[in-house]
């Protein structure tokens, strides 16, 4: 895959391609994250279906700075995406509050919504704030990341490189999460959805996956056991396989 670069209000916005079938299906991820946290998805993917991994604006290798409202973070990935044919997106933590914005806000543009790890309300521990809000990343925030069974070498390598992300790009995405609220808008949601949740996730419980499953009606709860809130990359296969699936049904 090679980094692509466009330019969108003046950022320069970078992303990674895989060529396939449509439905073309975007891949957003969550708070100081970056494209590269999909890269087994798109792996997987690769010669099925065409798909998009962004770097959010400041993340990754996109210009600028980290936005802190979730609707910015929506109608920039509507002005990112051509208006042709609707597409499917796959929104990780923050990316899922981005995805459910997009879906609400321009809800013509598509075709279906995989939320993963994710809520309606994404409220953040003030202390995390007050921590962040000083330039620090509070001790012990990354490794809550991850489930017990995931293989503590390969996950202190991610946290290594999760560290290098500026405290301030993760305050300004936690801004973002912590006023993102649509517990109440959840019933107008119509297009298909497919909610993945770490059955060890403990940054977005699986009850926020089961209160999505429950207000949302066209929508399918499949639970990654032994997984925590980076399920796509602790059990990559699983979740390629539920999003392949779900594409399929389409």
């Amino acid at each position: 895959m090679f980094v692509n670069r466009t330019s969108i209000n003046g950022l320069e916005i970078c992303y990674r391609v895989t060529e396939g079938n449509e439905p073309l299906t975007v891949f957003v991820h969550g708070a100081g994250g970056s494209s590269g946290v999909w890269s087994k998805q798109q792996d997987g993917l690769d010669g099925l279906v065409k798909t998009v991994a962004i770097d959010l604006p400041g993340h990754g290798f996109s210009s600028g700075n980290a936005f802190s409202d979730i609707t910015d973070y929506a109608k920039l990935i509507a002005n990112f995406i051509p208006e042709t044919k609707p597409f499917v997106i796959v929104g990780h933590s923050m990316g899922g509050a981005i995805a459910m914005e997009l879906s609400l806000t321009f809800p013509n543009r598509l075709l279906g919504m995989v939320l993963v790890c994710t809520g309606a309300k994404l409220k953040v521990d003030p202390n995390i704030l007050e921590s962040l809000t000083l330039g620090k990343v509070p001790t012990g925030m990354l490794e809550r990341l991850f489930g017990d069974s995931y293989r503590y070498d390969t996950m202190q390598k991610i946290i290594g490189e999760m560290n290098k992300v500026s405290p301030h790009v993760y305050q300004a995405d936690f801004l973002a999460c912590n006023k993102f609220n649509r517990v109440n808008d959840l019933r107008r949601i119509n297009i298909p959805v497919q909610i993945i949740a770490g059955e060890e996730d403990i940054m977005t419980p699986l009850k926020f996956a089961e209160f999505l499953n429950q207000n949302i009606s066209n929508s399918k709860l499949v639970t990654i056991k032994g997984a925590g809130h980076m399920c796509m990359l602790e059990k990559p296969h699983e979740v390629t396989n539920a999003i392949l699936d779900f594409l399929k049904n389409l």
